[in-house]
């Protein structure tokens, strides 16, 4: 569960298809990292399963995704 292993693979998928992040996403700041290197959605299970409260951690990922932090 490496999120560096999107990084290395995004250059490999074609502008024609959706690209998917799938493993180690931690933080709002990675999610936004990965936004701009190209992807349009993401995987996020190890976060929330580790969450006591995943609706929870889920917003608070979103709403700090979404102000850019």
């Amino acid at each position: 569960m490496r999120v560096e292993t999107s990084f290395e693979l995004i250059e490999q998928i074609p502008d024609d298809c959706i690209a998917v992040s799938e493993s180690g996403i931690r933080s709002a700041a990675e999610l936004a990292k990965l936004r701009a290197a190209g992807f349009n959605a993401f995987l996020v299970g190890t976060r929330l399963m580790l969450s006591s409260d995943p609706a929870a951690a889920l917003s608070e990922l979103l709403a700090a995704s979404a102000q850019g932090t």
